[in-house]
């Protein structure tokens, strides 16, 4: 997003979305309802002790 914006002033559109960005316009099936059901990388970006306590 960060190079798509800093070369473009806009409108921004992301085809085939599975969420929405702020300023962004999203189009997809999932655009507004997307949950992933498997473990995503995000699951893996806390610390260890972070992990413990959850």
């Amino acid at each position: 997003y960060d190079i798509i914006e800093s070369c473009s002033s806009g409108p921004f559109l992301e085809l085939f979305a599975r969420g929405c960005r702020s300023g962004w316009d999203a189009w997809g099936n999932q655009s507004k309802e997307y949950k992933p059901t498997w473990p995503t990388y995000s699951n893996h970006s806390a610390t260890e002790q972070e992990r413990e306590t959850a």
